[in-house]
């Protein structure tokens, strides 16, 4: 495929979380030579979570509220800084967390900054305990919110006066400037693989990224997104198709076992062709941007998660670029 670009996550929560760490991974992965980093979204932790971790299979969320999770807004630009190529990525933003106004701000800031090299990926949050401690009372609407602040989004960023009236956030008659470098914006990829979020990717959004997801079932979904794309007259090759995916290659041999195939949830491993084959499964599906990530939450080192971005880097890019070209 071509224009396949392909990135990796860093680590600003979970227990290798540290500002050394991510600006170890931050230059690593410009030097291996990946195009794009990205940062996740949490502010707080709730140490009691009842809600629904929807990347799962029976819904428990993983990750320690012990570990430190650093805030991905502030974390981007100074990886800005210190990164000349790269582009930059937020896998997602959990949108109705911040102020809509605030929020344009700090990402058209950042895209100055950075000279046009952000990527907004935008979700609505699954985390009730978080938006309580944030002291939102929109947790039961927060598609709509989402919505909302899109829009308020594009106004901010493309209107030299813009005036908004919504549900849940008004203005009239401002300035917000800069600017993005970017133009209309910088891109939108709309995260999350219900039907909403597919919804929301074609009427809002300039791309959708999938996290943690089977084959067969992004493979529906990228049916279901260019359906609803030309249904609505949009072209479906407009829109950019991301998928997350955790890769653990060395995971068999350190716990004494063969990978589980029928486990969706875990992450990919195996020998590089094997691991490169599930890869092609999703570049046949439709996906053009891959975002890797190691198992932060199994690995015990910094740098165990080296020696998965080598093994990337050097053992299964070559062999997706080659059956990609």
């Amino acid at each position: 495929m071509p224009g396949l670009t392909i990135g990796f996550i860093l680590p600003n929560s979970g227990p290798l979380a540290t500002a050394a760490h991510i600006e170890l991974v931050a230059d690593h992965i410009e030097r291996l030579g990946f195009d794009t980093v990205w940062l996740g979204d949490h502010i707080v932790m709730p140490r009691n979570v009842a809600s629904r971790y929807p990347y799962t299979e029976d819904g428990a969320w993983p990750a320690n509220p012990a570990f430190p999770s650093f805030e991905p807004i502030v974390t981007l630009s100074y990886v800005a800084a210190r990164t000349t190529r790269v582009r930059l990525g937020l896998s997602v933003l959990v949108v109705p967390y911040r102020n809509p106004v605030a929020t344009a701000k700090m990402l058209a800031t950042l895209d100055n900054f950075s000279r046009g090299r952000l990527t907004v990926g935008c979700g609505v949050g699954w985390l009730e305990e978080e938006f309580r401690a944030l002291g939102l009372s929109t947790f039961r609407n927060r598609g709509a919110v989402t919505d909302e602040y899109l829009r308020i989004f594009k106004v901010l960023w493309t209107e030299r006066s813009p005036s908004f009236l919504g549900r849940f956030h008004e203005f009239a008659d401002i300035t917000c400037d800069p600017k993005p470098v970017q133009q209309p914006h910088p891109p939108l990829w709309i995260g999350g693989h219900t039907s909403a979020a597919l919804r929301r990717a074609v009427e809002l959004g300039d791309g959708w990224q999938a996290v943690r997801i089977d084959q067969p079932t992004f493979a529906a979904c990228t049916q279901e997104l260019r359906e609803r794309a030309a249904r609505a007259g949009r072209d479906p090759e407009s829109l950019s198709i991301s998928v997350r995916l955790v890769v653990d290659p060395f995971r068999a041999a350190s716990e004494g076992r063969a990978p589980d195939p029928n486990d969706a949830s875990a992450p990919l491993s195996g020998s590089p062709e094997e691991v490169a084959e599930k890869v092609r499964g999703y570049i046949q599906a439709g996906a053009g941007d891959l975002v890797f990530e190691f198992p932060r939450n199994r690995l015990t080192s910094m740098s165990a998660g080296l020696d998965i971005m080598n093994w990337i880097g050097e053992e299964l890019r070559p062999r997706i670029q080659a059956s990609s070209a």
